[in-house]
């Protein structure tokens, strides 16, 4: 907003110091010229014509080159919006397929331990047997193709680790998250230390601290307290955030990361699949806790990859 403020004075400035100076010249030429009060009447009456009509034409030109930019910056925020509602879509759709895969992994695997234990069986018959074969070939291949999903998923997420410099990346997701009314309406602090590189991947890390600091700021409300803090010890780096909200319930702590949980009127309860997601790929773990600052702590532990 300053730097329009700036840029219309300047405008403004220029066009008050050269209309001065045709206005005091061109009086000066006027009086010079006029032999009687009629003739410098005329004289001025049309150089107010003229003045009015080179106005009008410098007008017209520049409000045309300023409309032609906004036209072109508009249809530009335009494209990049449906660009970025296409990307979220197939964003939270990967990230729903990671989860729901990675959850129906876990709830397959121990099918296999029961599975073992049924071939330990010594008296059972041959049509039995087969079976069983065949119920441990059909769950082998029902696991395998949870963990392509999973692996595609991932793929469309994340593209390849790379490394980073986590301390900008968390400042530029911060800005980002700042177009949010509800982050951009509470006292957002960040607490880094020097450089933390890692590798690891950038796209998950970025959709994690933005559902994170949108749950945050969510929860704090107007004018609420929220601190995203960072730290690297022992090859493991830490993310925090916390916020001055109501916290959340410890009975709703073992849940609140699963699909479709939520206890916000209308919401699908999809938001914070992409902390979970980003946990898992990058081999780490979440924590819920109480905050120093009165409500919640969201924390992801994961190892640097550098090792």
């Amino acid at each position: 907003m300053i730097r329009y403020r700036r840029y219309a004075a300047i405008v403004a400035g220029a066009y008050l110091f050269f209309g001065a100076i045709y206005i005091l010249i061109s009086g000066q030429m006027a009086a010079a010229i006029s032999s009687t009060i009629g003739d410098f009447a005329n004289i001025e009456r049309t150089k107010g014509i003229i003045f009015i009509a080179c106005t009008a034409i410098g007008i017209y030109l520049f409000v045309s080159w300023q409309l032609r930019l906004v036209t072109r910056d508009a249809a530009e925020l335009l494209r990049n919006r449906d660009f970025l509602l296409a990307s979220e879509r197939k964003t939270l759709a990967s990230i729903f397929a990671v989860s729901m895969a990675h959850d129906s992994k876990d709830a397959i695997a121990p099918l296999f331990g029961v599975i073992g234990e049924l071939r330990a069986i010594r008296q059972m018959s041959e049509s039995d047997r087969a079976k069983i074969a065949d119920l441990e070939k059909r769950v082998h291949q029902l696991f395998d193709r949870f963990a392509r999903l999973s692996e595609a998923g991932l793929g469309n997420l994340a593209a390849k680790k790379m490394e980073v410099e986590l301390g900008a990346l968390v400042k530029s997701t911060i800005e980002m998250a700042r177009g949010n009314p509800k982050v951009a309406a509470v006292y957002l602090e960040l607490s880094t230390p020097s450089p933390i590189w890692i590798t690891g991947y950038p796209t998950l890390i970025h959709k994690m601290l933005l559902s994170l600091l949108d749950n945050a700021a969510e929860a704090a409300g107007v004018q609420g307290k929220v601190e995203v803090r960072l730290r690297h010890e022992n090859s493991l780096v830490t993310f925090e955030v916390h916020d001055d909200g109501p916290g959340v319930f410890p009975n709703h702590r073992a849940f609140i990361f699963e699909p479709f949980f939520t206890m916000k009127q209308g919401a699908l309860g999809l938001g914070l699949l992409a902390v979970n997601t980003c946990a898992e790929a990058h081999r780490g773990r979440i924590e819920i806790s109480e905050s120093d600052l009165g409500g919640a702590c969201f924390r992801v532990v994961f190892p640097d990859g550098r090792g």
